[in-house]
């Protein structure tokens, strides 16, 4: 994943889509999780 990418989907404020989230998911964790994920495997 190229850093410009990594960056901008680390600086993104997700409480709103965790506040609508029916399952309350916390979606700002799991974005954190799934790019250090990909960044590992690029």
């Amino acid at each position: 994943m190229p850093s410009i990418t990594r960056k901008r989907f680390a600086g993104l404020d997700y409480s709103k889509a965790e506040n609508l989230c029916p399952q309350k998911m916390p979606i700002a964790r799991l974005m954190a999780r799934a790019i250090e994920k990909f960044t590992k495997n690029s």
